[in-house]
């Protein structure tokens, strides 16, 4: 196969994945409920599946180009390990997180 062949063929399968994850990222969050479980935003462009207890980013590590095929068949189970945040909420939830961890130290004056 020439090496053009090879590059356009890469680029089509790739092209075909970032659809198939987002059709699969979708229907996630549609199962989640579409919405920041925590405001209430619902624009799906900054809408994060997250891990109630954390552990999100080892899970993403494990399963990485089918993070979101994992995570829709857990959904399916029944599994209640997510949610859905907005992007602030999520940021914010991740400050308190570490804040929480490290009060200890701050409490130790």
């Amino acid at each position: 196969m020439p090496y053009k062949d090879i590059e356009n063929h890469k680029r089509t399968d790739a092209l075909a994945r970032q659809k198939s994850n987002k059709k699969t990222r979708a229907m996630c969050i549609l199962l989640l409920g579409g919405k920041c479980v925590k405001c209430g935003f619902s624009d799906a462009r900054a809408l994060c599946i997250d891990h109630i207890n954390g552990g999100g980013g080892g899970e993403r590590k494990l399963f990485g180009g089918n993070y979101y095929n994992s995570v829709l068949k857990k959904i399916k189970l029944g599994n209640c390990d997510y949610q859905i945040l907005c992007a602030n909420c999520n940021a914010i939830k991740k400050i308190e997180a570490v804040e929480q961890k490290n009060k200890k130290y701050f409490d130790a004056g």
